[in-house]
């Protein structure tokens, strides 16, 4: 019986991955540079099936946001001091966080409304655990951090709330988080790391 040889498996298979994964990165800057050079208009974003935009003002907004899983760009007139992502939208709406999750909307709420998203958390996770259910939600701690030592903002308080927001989503239904971080690597090949996702 021939013997088998499992480091050369795992090297071989592991070389596999690495080709898919550049494959598939290179698909995602693909889409990403031909959306860019359509004008940067969300009207024009929006009429591809793939990607969504909205512009957010108050919290009630967030329910026109895709909630599935996709990368989303976070784009404002907040200044950000030593910014370098090129990603602009027409406005002059430059994008400062960029990332991804399976639940795009609350994500949102957490990086954007993070005051409101820590109280429904809770909420909800009271809620289940009084009723004799589990609660299974991810807590979503670590969030754009315009200022390095905050995480989350209130984008309908302050400061904030005299800025726009616009959110663009690329959305990805059925992806896994692997496929989705090759979307974030390729907008960051693309654009550039925007300054206010520090991860």
């Amino acid at each position: 019986m021939p013997p088998y040889d499992i480091a050369a498996m795992k090297a071989l298979l592991h070389e596999a991955q690495v080709e898919a994964l550049q494959n598939i990165r290179n698909q995602f800057s693909q889409f990403l540079q031909e959306l860019s050079d359509g004008g940067m208009a969300t009207e024009k974003l929006s009429r591809s099936r793939l990607v969504d935009t909205c512009t957010l003002n108050t919290y009630e907004d967030l329910l026109s946001v895709y909630g599935s899983p996709g990368l989303y760009i976070i784009c404002t007139s907040f200044p950000m001091p030593g910014n370098e992502c090129t990603f602009r939208l027409r406005g002059g709406l430059q994008a400062i966080y960029r990332g991804e999750c399976a639940t795009v909307m609350r994500r949102l709420e957490s990086h954007l409304f993070n005051e409101q998203y820590r109280i429904g958390y809770e909420n909800r996770k009271a809620e289940k655990l009084d009723s004799g259910g589990k609660f299974s939600e991810p807590y979503y701690g670590a969030c754009i951090k315009i200022e390095p030592s905050v995480s989350g903002i209130n984008i309908d308080q302050g400061e904030y709330a005299n800025h726009s927001w616009v959110v663009i989503v690329l959305k990805m239904f059925g992806s896994s988080s692997a496929l989705r971080k090759q979307a974030e690597l390729a907008f960051d090949d693309s654009f550039g790391k925007p300054a206010a996702s520090r991860e």
